[in-house]
């Protein structure tokens, strides 16, 4: 995690979206992420998957909370500069059922 750290620190990124975190909550978002950002994050239990999504602290945004389908590993955000960007980070593992798909659909 410290090339992460490493490539957002060093390019000025905005916003940094990841798939297949493998975070679980004793990782800590300073671990990983310069002190200026907003971190949302979707760890998984177990081994794989997770998703977080990191946001300079000087662009608007907002958590918009996930549906009830506990299936997906995934979460939304709202970006409000001037006009609103909604961004969706998700994970799909490759095993995945096609009850999983419906969902992403629906």
């Amino acid at each position: 995690m410290s090339q992460v750290l490493s490539l957002i620190h060093s390019s000025k990124i905005d916003l940094f979206a990841c798939t297949e975190s493998w975070l679980t909550p004793l990782v800590f978002n300073k671990e990983f992420i310069p002190p200026d950002y907003l971190v949302f994050r979707y760890d998984r239990d177990s081994r794989g998957g997770g998703v977080f999504l990191a946001v300079r602290d000087n662009i608007p945004c907002s958590f918009v909370p996930p549906g009830h389908d506990s299936i997906l590993e995934q979460f939304t955000v709202t970006i409000t500069l001037p006009h609103p960007v909604t961004i969706c980070v998700m994970y799909r593992p490759p095993n995945a059922s096609s009850d999983y798909d419906t969902s992403v659909i629906n």
